[in-house]
């Protein structure tokens, strides 16, 4: 009889170690790895053409010219399109952005460029 209780103890210590192991690799998973650094990409036809760190002490103007151009302003944390020789201007008609908003994307198609806020999210370092 002690055998039986012996191997049930045995086995639920097995069981509690297992859940705790667990519980903190999903803990780890959700919070760490975590990065609150937010940056602008900025893609013309589809290849990176600048990237930086989003800050609130950001305040450039910068004009992006390929076909088209495209005049972009980051300040205080916020990323806008002030003017567009685009024909729709889609791009400049768009609220700014920032690391907050539900769409951080701002697209001009006919000039090929597209903004975008990226980071804060959880990133995988590796997978083992």
């Amino acid at each position: 009889m002690r055998k039986v209780n012996s191997l049930l103890t045995v086995e639920v210590k097995v069981i509690i170690i297992i859940i705790v192991i667990a519980l903190t690799a999903l803990l780890f998973m959700r919070f760490g790895n975590r990065s609150d650094t937010y940056y602008v990409e900025v893609k013309y036809d589809g290849k990176v053409v600048d990237y930086f760190e989003l800050t609130e002490k950001l305040d450039v103007v910068i004009e992006y010219k390929y076909k088209g151009y495209n005049k972009v302003q980051f300040k205080d944390g916020y990323v806008d399109v002030l003017e567009a020789d685009c024909p729709d201007k889609i791009d400049v008609l768009m609220a700014p952005i920032n690391k907050d908003s539900w769409n951080k994307t701002i697209i001009c198609a006919p000039n090929k460029l597209v903004i975008q806020i990226v980071g804060g999210e959880q990133y995988i370092d590796g997978i083992v």
